[in-house]
């Protein structure tokens, strides 16, 4: 207890103070502006000036300028994704063609439809035709009814029936129904293609010269005589 004490008298502050020492600070140069460290009034100092004064005015920086994105017009699903060529500017494509302003018109609003967010989405050029040529085979079918068109074309594009969520809505199979009736030149080129399978089917015809039936003729005639 005694040794306790005694180390707080020997450590107390009033015997420790006297012996702090200050550093000698008479040698070292001052600069003109640097202060000395000691603590001064500012009373009476009229040179003290205001808060903000060092700061400096002046217009910000003009911000960049962006190059505005060309944006191609028309529907979505008729751009290429690396152009502003259209679905049917492409001649690489098979299927229906439309031949008359009417028909591409009508033509060009159905691959829209087929390649909106609510059916096919972003999809090539040739799924896109490819679905469109299996819808409007359901919708020139005439042995079906508008019911059974409306089914097969929503399980084809949606996987559903119109009667679940998700599939084919009556909005769209309606807007579908008309623009398949706009499709002027449609018959006429399943004829086209239709007369060309036939001919597959029957082969070529062959022609003779009459000139090797005549010259046959002759043949058989001279035979006979030698016959005789």
């Amino acid at each position: 207890m005694a040794e306790r004490e005694e180390l707080q008298k020997r450590y107390a502050y009033h015997a420790m103070s006297n012996k702090v020492e200050q550093a000698d600070r008479s040698s070292r140069r001052v600069r003109g502006s640097e202060g000395t460290g000691e603590v001064e009034t500012l009373r009476g100092r009229r040179d003290i000036g205001r808060m903000g004064d060092r700061v400096e005015e002046g217009q910000p920086p003009p911000p960049p300028t962006k190059k505005a994105k060309h944006v191609p017009s028309g529907p979505p699903s008729r751009r290429v994704a690396h152009g502003n060529e259209t679905i049917l500017d492409l001649g690489n494509l098979t299927g229906y063609q439309p031949t008359t302003e009417q028909a591409k018109a009508a033509y060009e609003s159905i691959l829209t439809i087929i390649g909106s967010k609510a059916l096919l989405g972003n999809q090539g050029p040739q799924v896109l035709r490819d679905a469109a040529e299996e819808v409007l085979a359901t919708l020139k079918d005439p042995n079906l009814r508008d019911p059974e068109r409306h089914e097969t074309i929503s399980v084809l594009l949606t996987g559903k029936s119109p009667r679940l969520s998700g599939g084919l809505s009556t909005e769209h199979f309606t807007a579908l129904l008309q623009y398949g009736k706009q499709l002027d030149d449609y018959n006429k080129d399943q004829q086209l293609k239709d007369d060309d399978k036939v001919d597959d089917e029957m082969g070529v015809a062959v022609v003779f010269d009459e000139s090797e039936d005549e010259a046959n003729k002759h043949d058989d005639s001279e035979i006979d005589q030698n016959v005789v």
